[in-house]
C-alpha cells in the first residue's frame, strides 16, 4: 500500500519548462554560448549541473570562474516570469486524489525552499504537501541533496521503501527512487527527452500526471 507520494517540482508539477529554457539562455549568454533549443536543452541537462555543463562542452574552469553569476542570472530570470507559470494539467486532480487516499505528499527538489513555498502559496497548494525537502538557497543545485533528504525524511516517519514512490522529469528521480528502493514514476514533457527517460527505466513512464491517477493501483 502505497503512503508517501514523493514529487519533483519544476516541470514534474510546476509547468515551467519554457520559463526555465529562456533563464538557461540568459545565464548561458554570460560565456557567450549561442542560443538552444528546448529539444537540445532536453538531450543535455543533468544533475548535478556540473554535469550538465561537461555535456554542453564547457571548460569547468569558466564555470568555476562565473559559477556564482550564472547562478544569480539564472535565477533572477526565472523568478521574474514565475509568477505566471501554472501547474502541469491533472496536478490537482492528482493530488485531490492522493489526499482522499491518505496518501502523504512531499516536494523533492534542486530548487530553494522559499521559491517552491511562495509558488505553493500562489497556486493555493500549500496544504496539499507536508513537507519540502529541498536547498536552502540557489546555489544548492551545484550539489548531490536530494537523495540524503529523502533517505532521512523515510526513516523519521518509518516509512518503508515499498510504501512510497517518487515522480520526476529526469533520470535523477529514478535513480534517488531506485537507490532507496521506492517505486519510480518518469513523466514526459519536461527537461528530459522520451529517449533519456526511457534509458533510466522507470517502473512507470507517463506523458500526464492525469495518467498517474489510474496507475497508482497497480505501484
Amino acid at each position: 500500500m502505497i503512503k508517501l507520494a514523493v514529487f519533483d517540482w519544476n516541470a514534474t508539477i510546476l509547468a515551467d519548462v519554457a520559463l526555465t529554457l529562456q533563464a538557461t539562455l540568459e545565464e548561458f549568454a554570460i560565456l557567450g554560448v549561442p542560443p538552444f533549443s528546448l529539444a537540445h536543452l532536453q538531450e543535455t541537462f543533468e544533475i548535478p549541473l556540473s554535469h550538465y555543463y561537461a555535456n554542453m562542452g564547457i571548460d569547468p574552469e569558466r564555470i568555476s570562474q562565473h559559477a556564482q553569476e550564472m547562478q544569480e542570472t539564472f535565477h533572477r530570470h526565472y523568478e521574474a516570469g514565475v509568477n505566471r507559470t501554472r501547474t502541469r494539467p491533472g496536478a490537482r486532480q492528482l493530488l485531490d486524489t492522493l489526499h482522499a487516499r491518505g496518501v502523504k505528499r512531499v516536494i523533492l527538489s534542486n530548487h530553494h525552499i522559499r521559491g517552491i513555498k511562495d509558488q505553493l502559496h500562489r497556486l493555493k497548494l500549500d496544504h496539499h504537501f507536508d513537507s519540502v525537502l529541498a536547498n536552502d538557497d540557489i546555489h544548492g543545485a551545484l550539489h548531490m541533496g536530494k537523495q540524503a533528504r529523502l533517505e532521512a525524511y523515510l526513516q523519521t516517519f518509518h516509512i518503508m521503501p515499498g510504501e512510497a514512490f517518487i515522480i520526476g522529469d529526469t533520470a535523477e528521480e529514478v535513480a534517488i527512487g531506485k537507490a532507496l528502493g521506492l517505486q519510480t514514476v518518469a513523466i514526459t514533457g519536461g527537461m528530459y527527452s522520451v529517449k533519456r527517460l526511457k534509458a533510466a527505466k522507470p517502473d512507470v513512464l507517463i506523458s500526464s500526471l492525469h495518467d498517474l491517477i489510474d496507475a497508482i493501483e497497480e505501484l
